[in-house]
């Protein structure tokens, strides 16, 4: 009898568990459609405020979800989406909340910059449009005046420019506007104005590092080593602690040629910052530039030890094993980053090449168009497809993949050589030699291109 209590006991003891459950549950979901919008809406501005975009896209959504018509909270997604470079995603949201509230002046300004990334004129007009519509309200509106000022630019670089002037007048101690001065001097070719502005900045502000980044990067561009390098080691100076000042002097030191400087700046920044990935990916990535394969994979694995499910790093070993021709390894790599993201564009576009070299033609060309239908700007994705095509001797779809591939790259210089092949075994020499000079325009001593031309001329000339 003992027993049989006890066990009731224990049910009842459960179902009551159950019940305050449930209660507790109930209880959280309840609440107004206004508490639950307001909830929501907290979470994803302290998410914003925090880097955590993804996180505060989720909760700005629910906001719309229950409140389709809040102007704010599609503001805060279009804000968003933009952080995570999801343009078309802000660019609707945006949208959205300027229709509902046409006074979020922000939300307009945000939008006529979107209008002037696809550099149509029309779009232009409507970036104008909106400057100009908020200046009749506020003249002195520094963010519309830009806005006017960049837009005029795309069709009158001295118009822009004037107009940026008015703006730096506005608030001489306002440092962004010289930075778009500047930007616009050098779209003029005028590096010497570009730099006369840079250096007023500084007299305002010493120690701004989006200036002295924007007058390293001029200097580096245009041959001034040295002084692209004071530059790059005083912003170390201003900011030791930041390792994304490192890699930038450690990645301006490998352009130079200087390895042993770059290598022990990208281990400065790793020391600054031992747990961030991308320290690891950026070092890993200057030794796979060097050839330096195995040290490469290092330090991607460490990146791996830190974040397991990091893809690029897993991609990034993939390729090299399919350099060296390790197959079995590739393949392990591959696997892992297709179970995480099965249809993630880089392991599908290495496991097309994987399936290439062990002839497995068919799944080769299905996983490739896979790739390109994902990413259609993706050169490489069409040049290995057209390798795929043409060792299933579907000529034509080979030529059509490499047209493809040279028109978003011209300078892809083995889609012009596999091009080049593929006319001359079609005994078609004139366009054979048109790309063969195409290539040695790039590459004057590829040998390659030199037998091909060779070839071509030969057979040329038995034909006539």
């Amino acid at each position: 009898m003992e027993i049989k209590y006890g066990k009731i006991n224990l049910s009842s003891f459960l179902i009551f568990c159950l019940l305050v459950s449930i209660m507790v549950i109930g209880y959280g979901c309840t609440g107004s459609p206004e508490e639950r919008k307001e909830k929501h809406f907290r979470r994803g501005v302290n998410y914003f405020d925090d880097s955590k975009y993804r996180e505060a896209i989720i909760e700005f959504r629910n906001v719309v979800q229950i409140d389709p018509k809040s102007a704010s909270a599609h503001y805060r997604l279009g804000l968003a989406y933009l952080k995570v470079g999801e343009i078309r995603n802000a660019f609707s949201e945006l949208t959205k909340s300027v229709d509902i509230n046409p006074g979020i002046t922000d939300a307009q300004l945000k939008l006529g910059g979107l209008y002037l990334l696809s550099n149509d004129a029309k779009n232009i007009e409507k970036a104008r449009n909106i400057s100009r519509n908020i200046l009749s309200k506020e003249p002195e509106n520094i963010e519309a005046n830009i806005l006017l000022g960049e837009s005029l630019a795309r069709e009158d670089i001295d118009k822009g420019i004037e107009k940026m002037k008015f703006v730096v007048g506005l608030d001489a101690k306002r440092i962004p506007s010289y930075l778009h001065l500047s930007r616009l001097y050098l779209r003029k070719k005028d590096v010497g104005s570009a730099e006369e502005v840079l250096k007023r900045a500084l007299e305002v502000d010493p120690d701004h590092i989006r200036t002295r980044l924007d007058l390293a990067n001029l200097y580096w561009k245009t041959g001034q080593s040295k002084k692209a390098e004071n530059e790059f080691v005083n912003l170390t100076k201003i900011k030791p602690e930041d390792a994304d000042l490192r890699i930038m002097l450690a990645t301006f030191y490998h352009s130079q040629g200087m390895l042993d400087r770059a290598e022990e700046v990208y281990l400065a920044a790793i020391k600054i910052d031992p747990k961030n990935v991308k320290r690891y990916l950026s070092l890993g990535g200057f030794y796979n530039s060097l050839g330096k394969v195995d040290k490469a994979i290092e330090e991607y694995e460490k990146a791996l030890k830190i974040d397991p499910d990091l893809l690029l790093a897993q991609a990034k070993i993939a390729e090299i094993y399919l350099g060296k021709e390790k197959y079995d390894e590739a393949s392990d790599y591959i696997d892992r980053l297709l179970k995480k993201k099965p249809d993630n564009p880089q392991g599908l576009f290495l496991k097309g090449r994987l399936h290439l070299v062990k002839k497995e033609l068919d799944e080769a060309v299905m996983d490739l168009q896979r790739v390109v239908k994902e990413k259609p700007r993706f050169f490489l994705g069409h040049y290995y497809l057209a390798v795929a095509y043409l060792a299933r001797k579907d000529t034509q779809l080979a030529k059509d993949s490499l047209s493809e591939a040279l028109k978003i790259n011209p300078r892809l210089l083995k889609a012009r050589l596999l091009m080049a092949e593929i006319q001359l075994a079609s005994r078609a020499f004139d366009l054979a030699l048109e790309q063969v000079q195409e290539a040695l325009e790039l590459d004057p001593k590829n040998i390659k291109a030199h037998l091909i031309k060779g070839d071509s001329l030969f057979y040329q000339r038995r034909v006539i």
